[in-house]
């Protein structure tokens, strides 16, 4: 699956579960607004974005919501000290050095795909980390391999994605509500697909209704190819 796909598959998430995506990130801002729980609340953020829930996994209700932010606190925690400083300072030497003109100025693209490889990675590891509720060394490790090995994939997904959260940002509403989860779940799809884990599609025919021989209708309902 390429890049792109991946975020079209995320968007389509998003429209089957407008409410339900809604009101996930309404909870998941609440919780940033309470800082000490953000790492937690954005692992538990992965884990209601998982594509997989309705068919091979249940959600998790709100108590369970809950229990799941207190006894990851520490995880998360560990999972947010391990990237956010990273990408915190190559944002930071992005936009210092950017405007320089002595020799430092030269790294300025250095720094962006530093960032923007990062950013990749963090997301990655978030996701790997709560969907696979594997120890965070495994999972950062994962991550980084996941996002280098696939950058022909990881590089078009990137781009599509900031260029969806750039039209949210215009939208304001959209991106307050909905962008957050759809982040989450394009990097769950991801994530799923590098571990080749199938996610089973509920609207797809079985093999038994397959297996009838129907021929399928093509461009015109009612006339069959001959």
């Amino acid at each position: 699956m390429t890049g792109i796909r991946f975020v079209l598959k995320g968007l389509s998430d998003t429209f089957e579960n407008l409410v339900y995506f809604l009101l996930m990130t309404l909870a998941w801002w609440l919780a940033i607004a309470i800082f000490p729980f953000a790492p937690a609340a954005t692992m538990a953020l992965f884990v209601h974005a998982d594509p997989r829930h309705g068919s091979s996994s249940d959600r998790l209700t709100w108590s369970e919501t809950l229990h799941y932010i207190r006894t990851n606190f520490i995880k998360g925690w560990l999972l947010a000290l391990a990237t956010i400083p990273f990408l915190g300072l190559f944002a930071f030497n992005f936009f210092y050095y950017g405007n320089s003109t002595n020799f430092l100025g030269i790294l300025t693209p250095l720094w962006f795909v530093l960032f923007f490889f990062g950013f990749g990675t963090t997301a990655t590891a978030f996701s790997h980390a709560a969907l696979t509720e594997l120890p965070i060394k495994r999972s950062l490790r994962t991550a980084l391999l996941m996002t280098g090995a696939r950058l022909p994939v990881v590089i078009p997904m990137l781009l599509f994605l900031v260029a969806v959260n750039l039209f949210g940002a215009f939208l304001v509403i959209p991106l307050a509500m909905f962008i957050p989860m759809t982040n989450a779940a394009v990097f769950n799809r991801f994530v799923l697909a590098s571990l080749k884990i199938n996610i089973v599609d509920p609207l797809e025919p079985t093999p038994e209704r397959l297996a009838e021989g129907k021929e399928p209708r093509r461009f015109f309902p009612g006339r069959r190819k001959h």
